[in-house]
């Protein structure tokens, strides 16, 4: 059980469960509000601009190896950095790295830190905090991320990492693949070709100062801070209110951005509506339910931005359960799915058709008109075909389904969806719903246990080797994450060559052929890649990417 437990929260964070606070609420501490201690490092705010954002759950954790929900990374995204940042368009960037090179085979890499750069102060515990940040940090951060008690990080760079396995199991007293050079220069020795970069975006590697955790206990971390982001968490109070203070300190100075940033929690999207109404919000998401009242907002001047998530809604056929383990059946079933109608006509234009796998956001993204030629087709004609054959073959007259969705407007409303376009189009075919929980879901799914059900994923790094996590051959729950339990060795040998790509055309020449290979294979039934809509008061900018990351230094207002 223990180990179906690690794979469920892992899942919460790739997936971007942003119910996960229901599981945790009662565990989340509170950070007391510790504001004299940092104001020699704050900037001053009294007269200066405060950005008020909005949100709809909690913070789960502080600590970057152990954070199990996406809104915690993105809030502390502008707490923490890695060596490897993310740019206010999503895409990797120079973090604590200034730069960084690799060998011909892919197999080392090479990173030089930026100098002098600053850690944020610890308050709470007798710890001197470092002058700079060094490569002895970024080490300790590492080794934290494959080791800590309680950490969720580890598989990302077991698998790639020379030694990280080995350390990870305890078998070793350090990490065989990290080398440190000299206090400004680490390098990273590789089992195998990999671009590295993507990775190093994860939260799990962002860098805090070596020794803090023995200083002031395990558990400091998961309550306090100590980033070199360009903000500060002042305050944390459960389903009230996030606060961060702009960090002097930081090495990039931004004149217009908000001196602090207040994040206020909301349990009711309608009551978030209202607050931005009112002219108490600057900042707030829109949902199916509030869209209607964020148009109207809209007209009276304020901006209504959208954003392309990097996220699939999809429906999980497990290949080796019948009937999914007959092709004909999947895809059949992907065939009578009128994905225009789902994205515009019941969604309302809450995502855009999903014909194959892979987002809009990605680069890999091959463009809409292509994709709709190559991917999944409306043809309920083949798929009546199909599916004659298939129950001649079996000798049965009808084919029951059970599909299993939790509850909510979404789910519902695409799970009635699916039941009707199936039904309509395949008249032996009946489909009955199951509502089951989201818990109870994710314990289904990483189990082992699903068999036909509706999913989702938002990844929250700008990484593709994480959008085949979800099927990679040889890792079936509870032991990976391959819900569809698909099984393919081209799918592994391509694989391999497409992450080992070091130029970007190369690699996501090399995603698009997977992609290829799992729309061949009818692997599971892709949806809708999802639209996030944010309103944002008249004058006020704020960048939000496909990641649903909100770097707010890059944020601005017509009246500063």
């Amino acid at each position: 059980m223990k180990g179906v437990t690690k794979w469920i929260l892992l899942a919460i964070l790739v997936l971007a469960v942003v119910v996960a606070f229901v599981f945790y609420k009662k565990q989340t501490k509170t950070v007391e509000p510790k504001a004299k201690p940092r104001i020699a490092q704050a900037i001053k705010t009294s007269k200066e601009w405060v950005l008020r954002d909005s949100a709809m759950s909690n913070m789960t954790s502080f600590d970057p190896v152990k954070i199990v929900d996406a809104f915690s990374v993105n809030v502390l995204a502008n707490v923490y950095e890695g060596l490897v940042n993310v740019s206010p368009e999503g895409r990797p960037v120079p973090g604590l790295a200034k730069s960084w090179e690799h060998s011909p085979d892919g197999k080392a890499w090479t990173f030089h830190l930026k100098k002098g750069v600053k850690f944020h102060p610890v308050t709470g515990c007798n710890f001197k905090v470092p002058e700079e940040v060094t490569a002895k940090d970024v080490l300790y951060s590492f080794k934290r991320a494959l080791s800590a008690p309680g950490a969720v990080t580890s598989w990302i760079f077991t698998d790639i990492m020379e030694g990280a396995l080995e350390f990870a199991k305890g078998e070793s007293k350090e990490i065989k693949g990290i080398e440190i050079v000299d206090p400004y220069t680490i390098k990273i020795h590789l089992k195998k070709p990999y671009f590295l970069v993507t990775r190093l975006t994860f939260n799990g590697t962002w860098i805090y100062p070596a020794g803090i955790v023995e200083a002031c206990g395990e558990d400091y971390l998961s309550s306090h801070e100590v980033g070199t982001g360009p903000y500060m968490l002042e305050e944390f109070v459960p389903d009230d209110r996030i606060v961060l203070t702009g960090f002097k300190a930081y090495r990039q100075i931004h004149e217009k951005a908000p001196a602090r940033v207040v994040i206020r929690i909301f349990s009711d999207p309608l009551a978030a509506m209202e607050s931005f109404a009112a002219g108490d919000l600057d900042i707030v998401e829109a949902g199916i339910s509030t869209l209607p009242k964020a148009r109207g907002l809209a007209e009276e001047g304020n901006n209504l931005v959208s954003v392309p998530a990097n996220y699939l809604d999809y429906i999980v056929m497990n290949n080796k359960k019948a009937p999914f383990d007959d092709i004909r059946v999947r895809r059949a079933l992907n065939m009578v799915i009128d994905r225009e109608a789902l994205a515009h006509q019941v969604l309302k234009g809450f995502g855009t058709s999903a014909y194959g796998f892979i987002p809009p956001f990605s680069p890999a993204f091959r463009g809409f008109d292509r994709i709709k030629e190559q991917g999944f087709k409306f043809n309920p004609a083949e798929a009546r075909s199909l599916i004659e054959t298939y129950l001649k073959d079996k000798s049965k007259q009808t084919l029951e389904l059970e599909l299993v969705i939790d509850s909510g407007e979404v789910p519902e409303t695409i799970g009635q969806f699916v039941k009707a376009q199936v039904e309509n189009n395949l008249p032996n075919v009946h489909v009955s719903l199951k509502k089951i929980t989201w818990p109870a879901m994710l314990q289904m799914a990483f189990g082992g246990e699903g068999v036909f059900y509706r999913f989702w994923w938002n990844i929250v790094i700008p990484g593709e080797d994480l959008y085949f996590l979800f099927y990679f051959p040889g890792q079936d729950p509870p032991h990976g994450f391959n819900l569809s339990c698909y099984d393919s060795k081209e799918f592994l040998t391509e694989y391999e060559t497409a992450m080992a790509g070091l130029d970007a055309n190369r690699r996501y020449q090399g995603v698009q052929q997977l992609e290829d290979i799992m729309i061949r294979d009818a692997v599971a039934i892709p949806l809708l890649h999802k639209t996030f809509y944010f309103l944002e008061k008249k004058g006020i900018t704020c960048p939000v990417n496909g990641l649903l990351k909100k770097p707010y230094i890059y944020s601005t207002s017509s009246e500063n």
